[in-house]
């Protein structure tokens, strides 16, 4: 599923050929369209909770 909605790492850490999952939130609605999406390209990186609590109070 990672390389469907294009959340992959290629060569992760310097190893060739591993693909690791990007840090990421996804919050589908009931309707199983994608309402909110969080992707970071560092994984070091955080989402703002704040932000994601707020997306999914709007459902």
């Amino acid at each position: 599923m990672g390389q469907e909605i294009h959340i992959g790492l290629k060569d992760f850490a310097g190893m060739k050929g591993y693909v690791a999952a990007k840090r990421a939130v996804f919050i589908v609605g009931r309707d199983s369209k994608i309402s909110y999406k969080w992707v970071a390209e560092d994984p070091t990186v955080e989402p703002n909770y704040e932000e994601v609590r707020a997306a999914l109070s709007g459902l």
